[in-house]
């Protein structure tokens, strides 16, 4: 238990207003000793007892301001009574009058934290004229101060925003509010790892126009993720022989691939891997796992899997076939255990002390290097805490440090990894290096986690302006003025490595991991070629159909451009298998024809068409789940998707895509029914899909906006009925429609007429989907009419139909 806080406060000698390391550790020092004696559900967080001390001192402040400008003779009342006090309470006398009466202010207040004021011990009957006097005096400050704690139900970030809205503080002491409102935040911040809600990008703010253009064969990409190593073992077992380098890989697996429709794939894990990882795993009893893919020691490909000669020999296969190689880089961040980390420790994040006092670097050296030794806190094996920091020490020059793992704010921190200083234009100007001298070697590269290395994230996470800071503990108290920040990191990494992208490998196609609403501002003005789209794989599984339609409206009616550059997947490698989000029956193969014939580049996560359950982690270097191959539905993705990955170019632009309203017979707008059109070559595709269980019908007709102005300065927002998109001739309303249903050999007939004027009726199931193509004019005849009254709406086989249309589709080969 504290007694007398404020005495041992005065031994302590802290500076509240100046939050660095020196105050923490007082502070930490304090929090130690009154939780010592404490229950768990009664311990208190050092944040906490630095926001107490804050608020009595603001509240100090306030009463120092009414001492200043009234009347003297009362104060002399009421300092001759504190006088009186301090003699029956030997304990106060070292305590200023100031901060006696800001206590007894308080004390009625802040009732938690009230044990820690001096008066609070204090019998009523010995301070009652005191408490008078105050009330009298201080009436409009203790009524203010009142207000903002009682209203803000003991939430110490609440008061001190309060305190800080409603009085006029100095520059000085308004940093130490915010800095203590960061510390707060970095404490009870929440992590769990998500990317955070998904939200209905605005389109507000206006950034410069950035693209970076397109080479022919990026429009049409459809990407497969193999996860490397569990690849190699599965093929093992497949082919029953020993397949463990990257140009063993049987070449009937990459025809596989590229007769289904595949035309890139993305191999995860090919770099040499920081050892710390898989050392870090076995101190942990974990020897089933290898190291971490994203751990990574350097840019070389790893030996065994056959080292760059193995690369060359399947990237030649490969391209015989047509299919592109991506792999991955980790820009953010290296393996704990690096060649950077030997070469150039410099690089990293890192500070001279621990940050926190509770750390506890005796555990295992993870370093192989004779003059270097590595420790990460020993609460990580023990699973007590997650250290921000590990600890280096040079054993030849006898330096130390405490380097910062990677983290993005979401989650606890990498243990195996080691964050770089992107501050520095010797890491901005390293890491854009390596990126260029991959990409003359691969044709796709994705940038993981590329969000936290634009200005605005590494500024919050890593060097944050008070009141911006709290998602990584202990760097709202190592931070630098904002002018500096800038001055160090005038452009955005991005950009500059887009623009040597262009000029140096231009044939590399990149795809940015990006979350918090980056999406568009990476691909518009950043010029990074694609970008994840992870608002598809969350609301699509989670029926936000109104909210994703919104989405694609938006940005349609904004840029449409933005659509055509997103990467749509159903699950990832970070991700829950498609099978557990999207079960493995209609909702799922419904999901898959959107993701597929939407604008963009579809991604198919390793295991997916197999049908896979379970996530392949990064450090798995084998299969060990060993499910068997869901032969079922590998013969429905033969008979529904694979079709459609073949015509992949069909869909995957975005100039002659309009998107739909489709309207109930009622008027309203049936907000679970994606429906959309693209053009190629003249040629018509209409979908429709149903993400809903429910089943439903309307009717199909005018567009929602779209800005053709980005692509002719002449134009603006248009607006295309469905009968426009089917029929140039305007006026040509007399004659028929014939179309096709993609699957088989069924058709619909329908009177332009009444296209024009009420659209195309669709009805589906739930989770049904629809695609209709070979849309084809018919001139009006008796033997059309006849036929017609009988068939309308409904789908007929091409037996049933009549002669004069089975000559037209024969004449066009359909």
């Amino acid at each position: 238990m504290v007694h007398d806080l404020f005495n041992i406060l005065n031994e302590y000698n802290i500076d509240i207003l100046n939050l660095n390391q020196n105050t923490i550790n007082k502070i930490d020092n304090l929090t130690s000793i009154y939780n010592e004696d404490k229950e768990d559900k009664n311990k208190i967080y050092s944040s906490s007892l630095l926001s107490f001390l804050l608020i009595e001192h603001l509240t100090t402040k306030r009463v120092d301001t009414v001492y200043d400008v009234n009347d003297q003779a009362l104060f002399k009342k009421i300092n001759s009574d504190i006088i009186k006090l301090k003699n029956n309470k030997p304990n106060l006398s070292k305590i200023p009058n100031n901060k006696i009466v800001s206590s007894i202010i308080l004390n009625t207040t802040l009732k938690k934290y009230n044990q820690f004021l001096p008066t609070n011990n204090i019998e009523k009957s010995n301070i009652k004229s005191l408490e008078k006097l105050i009330k009298k005096t201080f009436k409009q400050e203790l009524n203010q101060i009142t207000s903002i704690i009682k209203s803000s139900n003991d939430d110490f970030i609440t008061q001190l925003e309060q305190f800080n809205d409603q009085f006029n503080f100095n520059n000085v002491t308004k940093k130490a509010i915010l800095q203590t409102i960061d510390y707060i935040k970095e404490q009870t911040k929440y992590r769990d790892g998500k990317p955070g809600e998904i939200n209905i990008p605005s389109y507000d703010h206006y950034y410069p126009e950035n693209y970076t253009e397109d080479k022919n064969w990026m429009t049409n990409i459809i990407l497969q993720v193999k996860n490397t190593k569990v690849w190699l073992d599965q093929l093992s077992k497949k082919y029953n022989r020993s397949i463990n380098q990257l140009d063993q890989i049987p070449i009937e697996e990459l025809e596989y691939l590229a007769y289904n429709g595949f035309n890139a794939l993305w191999l995860i894990g090919i770099w040499q891997r920081s050892t710390a990882s898989k050392k870090i795993k076995e101190n942990m009893n974990n020897y089933n796992s290898g190291a971490s893919a994203y751990s990574i020691y350097d840019y070389i490909i790893s030996e065994d899997l056959g080292g760059t000669k193995a690369y060359e020999k399947l990237n030649k296969s490969a391209q015989l076939l047509g299919i592109k190689i991506g792999c991955d880089i980790v820009p953010n961040h290296t393996g704990i255990y690096s060649k950077w980390i030997i070469e150039h420790p410099e690089y990293f994040i890192q500070t001279n002390e621990s940050p926190f006092q509770n750390y506890n670097f005796n555990s295992p050296n993870l370093s192989e290097h004779k003059n270097i030794e590595l420790y990460i806190d020993q609460n990580y094996y023990e699973k007590t805490d997650a250290a921000v920091v590990f600890k280096y020490v040079n054993s030849k020059t006898k330096q130390t440090n405490y380097i910062y793992h990677g983290n993005d704010g979401t989650n606890i921190p990498w243990n195996d990894t080691a964050q770089l200083n992107f501050l520095k234009s010797e890491v901005r100007s390293a890491v854009t290096n390596i990126i260029l001298n991959i990409a003359k070697k691969f044709s796709i590269i994705r940038l993981d986690a590329a969000m936290v290395l634009t200005k605005e994230h590494f500024q919050r996470l890593w060097y944050p302006i008070p009141g911006s800071g709290g998602d990584i503990p202990s760097r709202s108290r190592l931070t630098i003025t904002n002018d500096q920040f800038h001055q160090l990191f005038p452009d955005e990494f991005w950009s500059e490595v887009m623009t040597r992208i262009e000029k140096e490998a231009p044939n590399t196609l990149l795809i940015a991991e990006a979350f918090w609403m980056m999406e568009s501002y990476f691909v518009r003005t950043l010029g990074v070629h694609r970008v994840y789209n992870s608002a598809f794989m969350h609301m699509i599984r989670d029926q936000k159909n109104k909210e994703y339609r919104q989405i694609i409206k938006s940005t349609l009616e904004y840029d449409p451009r933005i659509l055509h550059r997103y990467v749509n997947f159903l699950s990832n490698p970070d991700e829950a298998p498609a099978s557990q989000q999207f079960g493995k029956s209609d909702k799922y193969f419904g999901s898959t024809v959107l993701m597929i014939t939407l604008p963009g580049t579809p991604m198919f996560n390793h295991g997916q068409i197999e049908g896979a359950t379970k996530k392949f982690g990064m450090e798995f270097s084998q299969d060990i789940f060993n499910e068997p191959i869901d032969e079922n539905l590998v013969n429905i993705h033969k008979e529904i998707i694979f079709p459609l990955l073949k015509i992949r170019n069909h869909f995957s632009d975005v100039v002659n895509f309009r998107f739909y309203d489709v309207h109930h017979n009622d008027n309203y707008v049936i907000e679970d029914f994606y429906a959309y059109s693209n053009k190629y070559e003249n040629n018509l595709n209409l979908i429709i899909y149903n993400n809903s269980i429910e089943q439903n019908s309307g009717w199909i007709n005018l567009s929602t906006n779209f800005n053709l102005g980005v692509f002719d300065e002449k134009e603006g927002l248009i607006q295309h009925n469905i009968f426009t998109e089917i029929n140039s001739n305007q006026e040509n309303v007399s004659d028929y429609c014939i179309f096709k249903n993609f699957y088989g050999n069924q058709f619909f007939i329908q009177k332009l007429s009444n296209i024009k004027e009420k659209g195309i009726y669709v009805s589906l199931k739930g989770y049904q989907f629809k695609i209709y193509n070979n849309f084809i004019i018919l001139p009006k005849s008796k033997e059309l009419d006849s036929y017609y009254s009988t068939y309308d709406h409904k789908e007929i086989s091409y037996e049933a139909l009549p002669k004069i249309i089975k000559t037209t589709l024969n004449q066009l080969d359909l």
